[in-house]
Parts: structure tokens; sequence; C-alpha cells
């Protein structure tokens, strides 16, 4: 400025100047600021779509997020909260699988996702161990005898036949398919760590991460409930506890059922007869190995028995410690929690 107003008397040049540093600074400032705001990204979605809503159960009298699995008591889990909600709003004719979905609350995958994200609302998931959910599957989609009494879905060909080409999938056959394949375009056999958005993504939001059980059910869905400081005391003894045991029965010593269902598999004895033989170890490393990322990302440990049977030379020697001891850090270097490919979306 001095340089082009040589003629200014030097006060009057004094205050060009520092009107220009000003205006300098300012425009710094500003575009900092720009800049700051179109390189910082915006929180990663970890609800995109309808797609990864599909499996929610939206309870908002009671601010209960639920994250359903296919072949992890789901029946049951709809069949309790519709019981909820039509006490608390009055009974509606809408079966159970789609009383307390999104989209039966009108509910867009944006706000599904603040849901999840708010700490006030209880965000809970039941998962199972990967050896028994596969062979209940099998049980129930593509009628293979596991020997414990079930019988076929009136679904279950149709889903048979979209997971391994032929609506009666042998045991073999099936695990042919799950060695050549990285995921299975089913949701009963899809990794369990891929549901609802991307529990490999989400479980650190989550408040009551559970592993089911038949001998340990009841007990574990009560004490989710009772951890919602939304659900009345008196309402919860009243109406939600008898229902509760009516639908996860309480077990005798033998693991048998009290009032005992149909539906149900009995897959996790009948894994440990059939895996039992020499060629069933090989069989039984292949399930492992394939879903390894379900044991890995929510820290599912390998039963006993399978410990016993698993032929370990087959399975990455990173993921060894944890199948074995519990030691998750060796694990965590092959995997880090994130599905070697995205989950087939139906």
């Amino acid at each position: 400025l001095m340089l082009r107003f040589p003629g200014f008397a030097w006060h009057a040049r004094w205050k060009q100047a520092i009107l220009f540093y000003v205006l300098v600074l300012a425009a710094d400032a500003a575009f900092l600021l720009g800049s700051q705001a179109r390189g910082t990204p915006a929180a990663p979605r970890l609800i995109r779509d309808r797609f990864d809503t599909k499996n929610f159960i939206i309870i908002p009298e009671i601010k209960l997020v639920f994250c359903h699995i296919e072949k992890c008591a789901g029946t049951q889990f709809q069949k309790l909260f519709k019981h909820i909600t039509d006490e608390l709003r009055g009974p509606r004719k809408i079966r159970p699988e789609y009383a307390n979905s999104p989209r039966a609350l009108n509910l867009s995958a944006a706000k599904v996702e603040a849901m999840v994200r708010d700490p006030t609302w209880h965000k809970a998931v039941f998962y199972r161990e990967p050896i028994e959910r596969f062979m209940s599957a099998l049980a129930s989609k593509c009628g293979v005898n596991l020997g414990g009494g079930g019988r076929r879905d009136n679904d279950g060909k149709r889903h048979c036949n979209e997971a391994f080409g032929t609506p009666h999938a042998t045991l073999q056959h099936a695990i042919a398919v799950l060695r050549r394949s990285s995921s299975i375009p089913n949701r009963h056999w899809r990794h369990q760590a891929g549901y609802c958005g991307g529990l490999d993504r989400t479980a650190t939001y989550y408040n009551t991460t559970e592993l089911l059980s038949r001998s340990t059910a009841q007990a574990r869905v009560v004490n989710m409930l009772q951890k919602l400081p939304n659900l009345n005391s008196s309402f919860m003894r009243s109406s939600v506890l008898p229902m509760v045991k009516r639908t996860f029965p309480a077990h005798d010593a033998s693991g048998a059922a009290v009032d005992d269902d149909r539906h149900h598999s009995h897959a996790d004895a009948m894994a440990a007869r059939v895996f039992s033989s020499w060629r069933g170890s090989q069989m039984l490393t292949d399930i492992v190995r394939h879903y390894l990322v379900d044991y890995i990302c929510l820290g599912i440990r390998l039963p006993f028995w399978a410990r016993r049977r698993l032929d370990i030379s087959e399975i990455n020697p990173d993921a060894r410690s944890w199948l074995l001891s519990g030691d998750r850090r060796g694990a965590g270097r092959i995997i880090n929690c994130r599905l070697r490919s995205s989950p087939p979306r139906e």
C-alpha cells in the first residue's frame, strides 16, 4: 500500500497498512474455517438404508432398540415384544414379526441410527454360538435330521434352495458350499456380525450383548428387561415376566426344556454328536473357519467339545489364541472386526 500511494501522509499509509493486514487475516481465517469444514468428514453412517433396518425391533415406550439375528430365538423375541406393546398400546391385528419393525413405525434409517447413537436408549442384541446356529438353520430350513425331534419350517425349502442351490441340502453339501463361499446368500446363515448395519462396527453402542443358550436364555432376557428404566416394575412383574417364562421356558438338569416347542431343533446337543468322528473334525473346521469373524468380533468362545475336535492346524495362527484360550490380541490382527466382504443384501 505504501508503494502504491507514496504521496499519502505517513499516518494515512500506516492506517492503510493496518487495514490491509486485518483484511488478510480475516481472509486467512475464513479460508481455514472453510477448509476445516470441508475437510472434516461426516460421521460414517451406521444404518445406511432400509435393508439395514430390517432386523431392528423398536419399542419407543420403553426406549428399547433390539437387534434381532435370524436363528437366535427370533420367534420368541417377536412374540414377547408384541405382547409388551399390545399391553401398552392395545391389541393389534398384526403379525409379531412386523409389529415393532421400523417400517411399521414409519422410521427411516436416519431415525433408527439416531436411536442407536442416543445413549438414553437401551440397545440389546442376543447372538448364538455359530456352529449351533448353522446346524439349527439346516434342521429347520433344509430338513437335516439332527435327531432332536424338530421339523422343517413351512418356508424352509425356499431358504434352503436360496442358500445352497437345492431345497434338500445335506450337511455335507451345505459345508461344501460353505467351504468355497465367503458368505451365504441367505439371512439364516449370514454372519451375525453383519446384522443391523454391521455389529462389527456398532457393537460399542450396545448396552446388552449376550450369548444365547437354552440353559441361560430366560435369566438373561429378564436381566435385559430389568435394565430398562422406562419399564414399570409392577407391569414387569404382572405381565412381562409371565410371558418371558412362557416364551423362554426353564430347563431341567438334563438340559431339556419344560413345555418345549417343536420349533426348537436342539442343535447344541446334536452338533457335538454329529462332529464326533474324524470326518466330522474336518467339517467342524470348515464351519469355524467360515464364521471366524463372528467368534472374534462378537467375542464368542469355541465350545469345549469343539476345541477338542477342531483341526487347529487349518485355522489362521493368529486366531488360534482366541479360539482356544480367549486371548484376543492375535485375533485382532487378522480381522480387526470388519467383514471380509459385504453381506448379501436380500
